[in-house]
């Protein structure tokens, strides 16, 4: 890559995801020939289950306090070189006009106004193989009248990991949401569009019951104060627990999610159906957890995180 700075001579490299080789490639390259280097945490688990240690920026922009200490733990950066700058990503949580009302969300993805909603936003089979089984799971309970009020499972597809295993399940009351653009035979090589993202916050935001697989999809549900139910069984499956899901949910990043009690984990096909029904009936259930989530993950969301980043990378470019 050292054509690139002879021929375009930048100032300064930022790299928006520290993990990312060719990114790191830049970096490594930018700092032997003495230029500024900023890089940003992609996610909350960067630094536990993801930290590979190729390179240790200049600067380095983190979201949150934890994070900071994560940097200075496994880093060695020194604290003045760390910036806290909120998460971006989730700027667009104060944004009323990127939410569409309730009847034209239903609409658009073909579900029942009279019926709750119950989200899954699926892993992926990498992740928990038997995931296809639970759904087949939860589409029981909801067909079988297990559960006290009528719903329907609108699940969203992970756009990396799962390619084509939903058209084998045609059930009822089920309804499917394959999001990204394929750019590549890569099945991660893949784009997500606004109308994507649009679709992802309205499914958080007028979800009865949030479901995920130790997702940050569990902070940005606690943003909305929606219930959250992760799934920590394997289906019909009974695995040990180094190749079962419940070892997600001793993480070190994920870990404090469970701990603040803002999070439920079903270990169980009966627990799933309890968690399900405790929060159809009691929807506020939680709420204080919910909110230590928040706060600790994302701070005060002031829709200013993009902003702040901007201004550290300007001001280091002077």
């Amino acid at each position: 890559c050292a054509y690139l700075f002879e021929k375009y001579k930048p100032d300064m490299v930022f790299s928006p995801n520290l993990l990312e080789p060719q990114e790191t490639h830049l970096m490594k390259q930018a700092q032997k020939r003495g230029l500024v280097t900023i890089a940003m945490l992609k996610s909350w688990d960067n630094l536990t289950s993801r930290w590979l240690g190729r390179l240790v920026p200049d600067k380095l922009i983190v979201h949150n306090i934890h994070e900071q200490k994560e940097a200075l733990c496994w880093l060695g950066i020194k604290e003045q070189n760390i910036f806290i700058s909120g998460i971006p990503q989730y700027d667009y949580y104060k944004r009323d006009e990127l939410f569409s009302t309730k009847e034209d969300f239903f609409k658009g993805i073909g579900a029942d106004l009279s019926k709750s909603l119950i989200f899954y936003g699926a892993a992926g089979l990498w992740m928990l193989p038997e995931e296809m089984d639970v759904i087949k799971i939860i589409a029981g309970f909801i067909n079988s009248g297990k559960l006290i009020k009528s719903a329907q499972l609108l699940v969203r597809l992970h756009p990396a990991y799962v390619k084509g295993e939903e058209t084998i399940l045609d059930l009822p009351n089920v309804l499917f949401d394959r999001p990204g653009r394929d750019i590549s035979a890569d099945p991660k090589s893949y784009e997500l569009e606004d109308n994507d993202l649009k679709r992802l916050r309205n499914s958080l935001r007028y979800a009865d019951v949030t479901l995920s697989i130790a997702s940050s999809l569990s902070i940005e549900a606690s943003i909305l104060n929606k219930p959250i139910v992760n799934i920590g069984f394997d289906g019909y499956s009974k695995k040990l627990f180094y190749l079962s899901a419940r070892r997600y949910y001793e993480r070190g990043h994920y870990k404090p999610l469970v701990d603040a009690q803002g999070v439920k984990v079903a270990y169980s096909e009966s627990e799933l159906q309890s968690l399900l029904n405790f929060y159809l009936k009691n929807p506020q259930a939680d709420s204080d957890g919910r909110r230590k989530i928040v706060d600790r993950e994302c701070g005060d969301i002031d829709g200013k995180a993009g902003e702040r980043i901007a201004g550290f990378i300007l001001e280091h470019l002077k």
